[in-house]
């Protein structure tokens, strides 16, 4: 099936280019945080009509749940998106989410730079990044505004008309609590819940209308969350995409080594997706395995409470096989949750210079996270394009 002719809107990417109108040490803050390394990204093109051929390519599960993937049947090949290739893609953690104690948190930050305003859309926080008074706010607040612009509606997709949940707007105020969310899980469910069996439960409806209607019929749906890591994937999986697509195989993680090298069009679906030359599974390199954000995908558990402080716990159910004889370094039981959280946060960079001294050791791949309740969040009518 070579699928329809289709319109497909996504809003995953506002535009990296928020963290531009950061400047000298702001920016070096925004660089250094949990969304930093995407500035790096080198294309935002989500080739919609590729997305849109593999989404009409996925097979159909039935009781889906959050552990279970995206799974693509082209010609002889079949790919996978679970939470793995999901992880690897994008670099960020997974874990457990609790938003719960912060339901009735009042945000510091909104009563500083939005004072009298009940609620926070988007189009607020973009507004005041447009407008001069941004130059006005406090090196820390600047930061803010352009993390939620960049969490809400790059990562996950909002459009800006879409409400800021209240839970994270207090999360915003302690920005190390921020940075050790698990906005891995955050996304993978918010991306599962509303795509997955998107396309192929109306498959067929597309198809009837394409029948009766002909060539002049497009197929028009929305996408939502972070829909690039689609892209990613095939171009990840599938190596003929290096005739069209170049990788810098040092960028880490993988969504931000990919740039456009020629252009891409539907005539070339059959030299990309029907080749004889084997698919390539995603597997993590022996950086990837010993990177914080990978191991803490089954370690760390982040609990958010009231007063907005951050515990990081490990009930060592999950440790590996051979971490029995690991000691625990004393100085950690005297650190206070807030040190702690710095400490584990920092923990990522000395991770990569020790990798140039020693050999990783090997961390299982395998990703058993039990599946969790979704935060809170705001669902937005379907638009027309």
């Amino acid at each position: 099936m070579q699928g329809l002719p289709s319109e497909v809107s996504s809003t995953c990417l506002l535009g990296f280019g928020i963290a531009s109108r950061l400047g000298g040490n702001c920016y070096k803050m925004f660089k250094s945080s949990v969304f930093g390394p995407w500035l790096d990204i080198k294309t935002e093109d989500h080739q919609a009509h590729l997305l849109n051929f593999l989404l009409f390519h996925q097979r159909n599960v039935e009781d889906a749940t959050f552990d279970t993937p995206f799974i693509f049947d082209i010609g002889q090949h079949t790919v996978e998106m679970g939470r793995r290739e999901f992880c690897l893609i994008t670099g960020f953690r997974f874990g457990d989410i609790s938003l719960s104690h912060l339901q009735h948190v009042k945000s510091r930050f909104m009563k500083r730079v939005f004072p009298g305003k009940r609620v926070l859309k988007g189009k607020d926080l973009y507004q005041l990044l447009e407008d001069q008074n941004f130059k006005l706010l406090s090196e820390p607040d600047a930061l803010r505004v352009c993390l939620l612009l960049a969490g809400d509606y790059c990562f996950m997709g909002q459009e800006i008309r879409h409400m800021v949940v209240k839970e994270f707007l207090a999360l915003i105020d302690d920005l190390d609590a921020w940075n050790a969310f698990p906005w891995g899980e955050h996304m993978w469910q918010e991306f599962h819940d509303r795509n997955y069996m998107l396309v192929t439960s109306k498959r067929d409806e597309y198809m009837r209308e394409y029948a009766m209607k002909g060539s002049a019929y497009q197929a028009v749906y929305n996408l939502w969350g972070f829909a690039f890591a689609l892209k990613v994937l095939v171009l990840e999986t599938f190596p003929q995409s290096k005739l069209w697509w170049q990788k810098d195989e040092n960028a880490f993680p993988r969504g931000v080594g990919w740039r456009d090298v020629r252009g891409f069009s539907k005539y070339d679906y059959n030299s990309l997706f029907y080749a004889e030359t084997p698919i390539k599974p995603i597997i993590p390199t022996d950086a990837e395995r010993a990177s914080l954000w990978w191991i803490s995908r089954k370690r760390t558990s982040v609990h958010i409470c009231t007063e907005v402080h951050t515990s990081v716990v490990d009930d060592g159910s999950s440790h590996d096989d051979d971490s029995s004889d690991a000691e625990v370094d004393e100085s950690l039981k005297r650190m206070s949750n807030k040190e702690l959280l710095k400490y584990v946060s920092s923990m990522e960079g000395r991770l990569a210079a020790v990798e140039k001294l020693v050999k990783p050791r090997k961390v299982p791949i395998d990703v058993t996270v039990p599946p969790a309740n979704h935060p809170a969040k705001e669902r937005v009518a379907d638009t027309t394009s």
